[in-house]
């Protein structure tokens, strides 16, 4: 059986359905949880970074800025902290701390963990849903169903060609809490192969580029400055052995040419020999986001297709029905001849 290696790389666009803030609304979503805080070391850290805000502003007599911006604010606090005489030795940590409180107050467990996965309708056609099942898939899970609602579990799949690895730039938890979920009708933890693994039967590897607000240490912040972690190797390895590789709700913003040239790189290794195709979808009204793919790859369809859509729709087109097995089991054994039809592609050969 051929492996076929999927890498997704998961922008912004992905978790803001969830309410997680994105660089366009994280400050506006930051003064709201401000105003919520009860006084204690939480509400202390977000009234330094206001103030530091507030100190800022004057630098617009001068110079156009946009303080709403969290990339902007942040890469200028930074600065002046670290360069003023009286300048904090570690800036990073009171920013770290900022965008883990912003993130964690606004980040929702997906409703099975509340309700301990009580009944099958945790695949119901929702946000939480959608995504649950979409891990699922990604994991190689599949749905054993008894006699009552009450009567199900998960188990491991059937040995699939597919081998999926997810590069997510976002700091919350939803892959994880969505595992965590799926953990207790599987009955023991999921562990995943190592990225770029060549099994057909390991679940999917997550690759956070930027860190996780569950290890505050491990968060880049969005500034200028940001520094390049040991999960940029696990990416590598990852994309260089992909057969496909598919963008959801990630731009290719302007100022990542970091990650551009990360990207360059990767298509440069001798390795990268069975790249098939390439797709992005995010919402993009202007096209603005389609221009700045087609500028920067010289794929064109089928090798490249982009789409403006969401990814809700993404979702809801690919893993809101499951295929039946017999014998009361079944899988999203269609996700891949369904990912084909929403892009307008025939799915991997």
């Amino acid at each position: 059986m051929a492996q076929k290696n999927i890498v997704y790389i998961l922008g912004a666009g992905f978790s803001a359905p969830h309410r997680l803030p994105v660089v366009a609304n994280f400050m506006d979503v930051a003064d709201e949880i401000y105003w919520n805080l009860e006084p204690g070391n939480e509400r202390d850290v977000m009234e330094k970074v206001f103030k530091l805000k507030r100190g800022l502003s004057t630098a617009h007599e001068y110079v156009n800025t946009d303080l709403r911006n969290v990339e902007e604010l942040l890469s200028i606090a930074e600065m002046q902290l670290r360069f003023q005489p009286n300048g904090q030795n570690d800036t990073g940590a009171l920013l770290r701390e900022f965008i883990r409180i912003v993130i964690e107050k606004r980040t929702r467990a997906p409703e099975s963990t509340r309700e301990q996965c009580r009944t099958r309708d945790v695949f119901n056609p929702s946000r939480s849903g959608w995504l649950l099942a979409f891990v699922a898939h990604l994991h190689g899970l599949m749905v054993y169903e008894g006699s009552d609602e009450f009567a199900w579990t998960l188990q491991v799949g059937p040995q699939r060609e597919e081998n999926y690895t997810v590069i997510t730039f976002n700091y919350d938890r939803l892959f994880e809490l969505a595992t965590t979920s799926l953990e207790g009708r599987l009955g023991h933890l999921i562990t995943p192969e190592p990225p770029g693994s060549n099994s057909s039967q390991g679940c999917c590897a997550l690759i956070k580029l930027h860190g996780c607000v569950g290890d505050t240490k491990s968060i880049v912040p969005p500034t200028s400055e940001k520094s390049v972690q040991g999960t940029w190797s696990q990416a590598y390895d990852a994309l260089v052995k992909a057969n496909a590789i598919r963008f959801l709700g990630y731009s290719l913003p302007a100022g990542d040419e970091y990650f551009r040239c990360f990207l360059k790189a990767v298509f440069a290794d001798e390795r990268s020999k069975q790249f098939v195709c390439i797709d992005a979808l995010t919402l993009d009204p202007d096209s603005t986001a389609r221009g700045r793919f087609d500028a920067f790859l010289r794929l064109r369809p089928p090798r490249f297709i982009f789409r403006h859509d969401s990814v809700d729709r993404y979702l809801d087109s690919t893993v809101a029905s499951r295929r039946s097995l017999g014998a009361g089991k079944s899988d999203w054994g269609n996700f891949e001849k369904l990912h084909g039809d929403f892009f307008g592609r025939d799915s991997l050969k």
